[in-house]
Protein backbone atom coordinates (compact mmCIF):
# COMPACT_ATOMS: atom_id res chain seq x y z
CA UNK A 1 0.00 0.00 0.00
CA UNK A 2 1.44 3.40 -0.91
CA UNK A 3 1.35 6.40 1.45
CA UNK A 4 -1.81 7.91 -0.03
CA UNK A 5 -3.67 4.59 0.22
CA UNK A 6 -2.47 4.29 3.82
CA UNK A 7 -3.86 7.72 4.69
CA UNK A 8 -7.23 6.96 3.05
CA UNK A 9 -7.33 3.65 5.00
CA UNK A 10 -6.50 5.57 8.19
CA UNK A 11 -9.49 7.91 7.83
CA UNK A 12 -11.82 5.07 6.76
CA UNK A 13 -10.78 3.05 9.83
CA UNK A 14 -11.68 5.98 12.11
CA UNK A 15 -15.04 6.53 10.44
CA UNK A 16 -15.91 2.82 10.55
CA UNK A 17 -14.72 2.51 14.17
CA UNK A 18 -12.28 -0.25 13.19
CA UNK A 19 -10.05 0.31 16.23
CA UNK A 20 -7.79 -2.77 15.72
CA UNK A 21 -7.09 -1.74 12.12
CA UNK A 22 -6.54 1.88 13.10
CA UNK A 23 -4.16 0.89 15.90
CA UNK A 24 -2.20 -1.21 13.42
CA UNK A 25 -1.85 1.75 11.04
CA UNK A 26 -0.28 3.93 13.77
CA UNK A 27 3.39 3.83 14.71
CA UNK A 28 4.01 2.97 18.37
CA UNK A 29 5.54 6.45 18.83
CA UNK A 30 2.65 8.19 16.97
CA UNK A 31 2.09 11.85 17.92
CA UNK A 32 -0.97 14.03 17.32
CA UNK A 33 -0.60 17.82 17.30
CA UNK A 34 -3.83 19.79 17.41
CA UNK A 35 -5.77 22.18 19.63
CA UNK A 36 -4.42 20.68 22.86
CA UNK A 37 -1.47 22.26 24.72
CA UNK A 38 0.57 19.04 24.49
CA UNK A 39 0.64 16.41 21.75
CA UNK A 40 -1.26 13.14 22.23
CA UNK A 41 0.47 9.79 21.99
CA UNK A 42 -1.07 6.77 20.29
CA UNK A 43 -3.25 5.42 23.12
CA UNK A 44 -4.58 8.83 24.23
CA UNK A 45 -5.41 9.73 20.62
CA UNK A 46 -7.22 6.40 20.12
CA UNK A 47 -9.18 6.99 23.36
CA UNK A 48 -10.04 10.50 22.13
CA UNK A 49 -11.30 9.10 18.81
CA UNK A 50 -13.38 6.44 20.57
CA UNK A 51 -14.98 9.14 22.75
CA UNK A 52 -15.78 11.34 19.74
CA UNK A 53 -17.17 8.41 17.75
CA UNK A 54 -19.32 7.37 20.71
CA UNK A 55 -20.78 10.87 20.99
CA UNK A 56 -21.08 11.41 17.21
CA UNK A 57 -22.00 8.01 15.70
CA UNK A 58 -22.32 9.52 12.21
CA UNK A 59 -18.92 11.30 12.41
CA UNK A 60 -17.43 11.72 8.94
CA UNK A 61 -14.19 13.34 7.80
CA UNK A 62 -15.43 13.83 4.23
CA UNK A 63 -11.95 13.81 2.71
CA UNK A 64 -11.71 16.62 0.16
CA UNK A 65 -8.05 16.28 -0.77
CA UNK A 66 -5.24 13.76 -0.26
CA UNK A 67 -1.93 14.83 -1.78
CA UNK A 68 1.74 14.01 -1.28
CA UNK A 69 3.72 17.12 -0.28
CA UNK A 70 7.40 16.28 0.05
CA UNK A 71 7.67 13.71 2.83
CA UNK A 72 4.16 14.42 4.15
CA UNK A 73 0.64 13.69 3.01
CA UNK A 74 -1.65 16.72 3.11
CA UNK A 75 -5.37 16.18 3.57
CA UNK A 76 -8.31 18.53 3.67
CA UNK A 77 -11.27 17.32 5.67
CA UNK A 78 -14.77 18.69 6.21
CA UNK A 79 -15.99 17.05 9.42
CA UNK A 80 -19.71 16.50 9.95
CA UNK A 81 -21.72 14.63 12.55
CA UNK A 82 -24.60 14.69 15.02
CA UNK A 83 -24.08 14.86 18.79
CA UNK A 84 -26.21 11.84 19.81
CA UNK A 85 -24.23 10.42 22.75
CA UNK A 86 -22.39 11.67 25.81
CA UNK A 87 -19.12 13.39 24.91
CA UNK A 88 -16.64 12.22 27.55
CA UNK A 89 -13.18 13.18 26.32
CA UNK A 90 -10.07 11.75 28.01
CA UNK A 91 -8.81 15.22 28.91
CA UNK A 92 -8.14 16.12 32.53
CA UNK A 93 -10.83 18.50 33.82
CA UNK A 94 -13.19 17.91 30.88
CA UNK A 95 -16.74 17.33 32.13
CA UNK A 96 -18.88 14.94 30.07
CA UNK A 97 -21.43 16.66 27.85
CA UNK A 98 -24.85 15.04 27.44
CA UNK A 99 -26.21 14.63 23.90
CA UNK A 100 -27.61 17.78 22.31
CA UNK A 101 -28.72 16.17 19.02
CA UNK A 102 -27.13 19.13 17.25
CA UNK A 103 -25.55 18.63 13.87
CA UNK A 104 -22.02 19.92 13.40
CA UNK A 105 -20.32 21.02 10.21
CA UNK A 106 -16.75 22.09 10.73
CA UNK A 107 -14.82 24.40 8.42
CA UNK A 108 -12.47 22.74 5.96
CA UNK A 109 -9.33 21.84 7.90
CA UNK A 110 -5.84 21.01 6.64
CA UNK A 111 -3.86 18.21 8.24
CA UNK A 112 -0.44 16.78 7.53
CA UNK A 113 0.52 13.17 8.14
CA UNK A 114 4.06 11.78 8.30
CA UNK A 115 4.41 8.18 7.20
CA UNK A 116 7.37 6.11 8.34
CA UNK A 117 7.91 2.39 7.72
CA UNK A 118 4.35 2.00 6.45
CA UNK A 119 2.75 3.53 9.56
CA UNK A 120 1.31 6.94 10.44
CA UNK A 121 3.93 8.49 12.71
CA UNK A 122 2.53 12.00 13.05
CA UNK A 123 -0.71 13.89 12.49
CA UNK A 124 -0.66 17.69 12.64
CA UNK A 125 -3.90 19.64 12.26
CA UNK A 126 -3.73 23.32 11.31
CA UNK A 127 -5.91 25.43 13.54
CA UNK A 128 -8.87 27.10 11.82
CA UNK A 129 -11.20 29.71 13.26
CA UNK A 130 -14.25 27.78 14.53
CA UNK A 131 -12.47 24.48 13.86
CA UNK A 132 -11.13 21.52 15.84
CA UNK A 133 -12.34 20.90 19.39
CA UNK A 134 -13.15 24.58 20.17
CA UNK A 135 -15.34 24.78 17.05
CA UNK A 136 -17.05 21.50 17.87
CA UNK A 137 -17.87 22.71 21.40
CA UNK A 138 -19.13 26.00 19.99
CA UNK A 139 -21.45 24.21 17.55
CA UNK A 140 -23.00 22.02 20.25
CA UNK A 141 -23.66 25.15 22.30
CA UNK A 142 -20.87 25.29 24.89
CA UNK A 143 -18.87 28.34 23.86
Amino acid sequence: MDDIELVVSFFRAVESKDWPKLSGLLAEDFQYYGPTPDPFGKEVWLDFQRAVQSAFPDWAYNLQKVEKKGHDIEVVVHITGTHQGELALPIEGFSPIPPTNKKIEMPHEHAFLKIENGKVKELKVEQQLHGSLPGLLEQIGLE
